[in-house]
């Protein structure tokens, strides 16, 4: 792999919540709107979709193109299952924060999610600067 081929495999975007200490998580992505057959999971329910995955890999992060959509839009079984979201676009008060928020879970936006493919094994690891917490994204 070139170097020019890593730097397409990474993104950096803004951490808006992590747990205390939380350096790294990795696991695999689940994309909203798609389904992933290698994991038997539909985020975006619909009558052909709609049925409840056999497994759920975990840990689990879920990858969201706009922060401010309603979770109830999503599958709440893998919504409620994931331990990262990944945002698009979203900030502090996108209404997907806010819920990650309330769940205690990490939550980064600024990525460009159309990048990464579902079912994707993603690290994420977070970086302290002065005035913010920036997200390595490597997928």
């Amino acid at each position: 792999m070139s170097k020019n081929d890593s730097k397409d495999k990474e993104t950096t975007g803004r951490v808006l919540l992590r747990k205390e200490n939380q350096q790294k998580l990795e696991g695999r992505v689940v994309s909203y709107g798609k389904a992933d057959t290698m994991c038997g999971i539909a985020m975006h329910l619909t009558p052909e979709t709609k049925y409840i995955p056999v497994t759920i890999p975990k840990p689990l992060i879920l990858l969201v193109e706009d922060g401010t959509i309603h979770e109830a839009e999503l599958n709440p079984d893998i919504f409620y299952a994931s331990d990262a979201i990944i945002m698009k676009t979203g900030g502090e008060l996108a209404h997907i924060a806010v819920i990650a928020r309330e769940r205690g879970i990490l939550a980064v936006s600024e990525i460009p999610v159309d990048k990464i493919k579902n079912g994707t094994k993603v690290t994420i690891k977070t970086i302290d600067l002065e005035d913010e917490i920036k997200a390595l994204v490597e997928f």
